[in-house]
């Protein structure tokens, strides 16, 4: 329904075709209609001066409404019962295209679900329309600081408290980070989760949509300004961690933490955990998407990464344990006492053991390895 008003390049044109939607729907002619069901990426927006729309019920994945949220997509019964089928890994299914947070609903990406079963390889299927271009355009022009939040998002961690009730559907022009990210999360490369609390959170809901980010924010035509420099110095912290160097990851940590987000105040263990994943973001070339506060052992771990299959004879699982003002081998102990490794035991080479700490007073930090076969 919404593809005209995202193609056309005409204000005329853009004009005629809501006309056309009024007289269908808000006319005398509209008698003639007893029901009509219309799809689109946005909900229905506000284009001129009024809505086209307005006698609609707007049924979209920030709001779903009427019980109709398993129809975004597969359920994850629907994706369990396929994988067994169909011989195919459920863990792996669920990592490559679960992530998407609809009502109490986890949905999986229909369409890659639907290939995944017809050629049996996890990949990307993930068709990209002509509309992340907008966004392309936001992130290198670094409109309302929206590069250093998809940075981040990109290194695995949350984006809390977007406005999302303040969207107006402006689809012509990115004009705040707000505006950006509801409208990522109604292309799908992003999911939105209310929180118990009442507060909210923004992720990038999976593997496949984490490659699209990085695909299209690496590439030659598509590269933002400080993108490269900033992956070169996350390989460099990643490489640190495999190799167990001490001194070399206290350093990565170190620059990192000098060039924090800015919309984080590094003032906890929370922003040590933005600024590890973030230093530690080059992992997605042998790694899952990192594993946050997951249960394990008698308690909860801070940070894991798990392999990718295809590396997970050569590469080990990491557990990481933060701490702030106390020490990193205090991190590693808690990681040893409360069994942490149990849960990713024969998921990688070994498991790589890591205590991280954060002296606030001289914004330095410390680690502490230990590998466990």
């Amino acid at each position: 329904m919404d593809a005209p008003l995202r193609w056309l390049k005409s204000e005329n044109d853009k004009k005629a075709y809501i006309n056309i939607l009024r007289k269908l729907f808000k006319t005398d002619l509209s008698s003639i209609v007893s029901l009509a069901y219309l799809t689109g990426i946005f909900p229905i927006g506000r284009y001129d001066t009024q809505s086209a729309l307005n006698n609609f019920d707007d049924i979209n994945m920030l709001t779903p409404e009427y019980d109709l949220t398993r129809y975004f997509g597969f359920t994850e019964g629907d994706v369990q019962k396929l994988c067994a089928e169909n011989n195919l890994s459920f863990d792996d299914a669920k990592s490559w295209y679960d992530g998407y947070h609809i009502g109490n609903l986890e949905i999986y990406n229909p369409y890659s679900i639907t290939r995944l079963i017809q050629r049996k390889t996890f990949k990307s299927y993930w068709l990209q329309t002509g509309s992340f271009d907008s966004i392309l355009k936001a992130i290198h022009h670094n409109v309302d600081g929206i590069r250093e939040i998809v940075l981040s998002l990109m290194g695995g961690n949350a984006y809390k408290d977007c406005y999302v009730s303040q969207y107006k559907n402006s689809i012509f022009e990115i004009k705040d980070k707000n505006t950006a990210l509801v409208y990522l999360i109604h292309l799908g490369y992003l999911t939105y989760q209310i929180l118990d609390d009442g507060t909210n959170k923004i992720t990038i809901p999976n593997e496949e949509i984490r490659q699209e980010f990085i695909n299209n924010n690496t590439s030659a035509d598509t590269i933002f300004d400080g993108f490269e420099e900033y992956f070169e110095k996350s390989k460099k912290a990643a490489n640190a961690l495999l190799e167990q160097d001490v001194s070399k990851l206290e350093e990565s940590f170190d620059y990192f933490h000098n060039q924090k987000i800015s919309y984080k105040d590094y003032n906890n263990e929370i922003a040590l955990r933005y600024v590890v994943k973030d230093a530690l973001f080059a992992l997605e070339k042998f790694y899952k998407p990192p594993f946050d506060e997951i249960p394990t052992g008698k308690g909860i771990a801070d940070i894991a990464y798990e392999p990718k299959p295809q590396f997970a004879a050569h590469k080990p699982s990491i557990v990481i344990e933060l701490k702030w003002n106390k020490s990193a081998n205090t991190a590693l102990e808690q990681i040893i006492s409360k069994d942490y490794v149990s849960r990713f035991k024969g998921s990688g080479d070994g498991v790589l053991l890591v205590g991280v700490n954060c002296d606030a007073k001289n914004k330095k930090h410390s680690v502490e390895f230990k590998f466990e076969k």
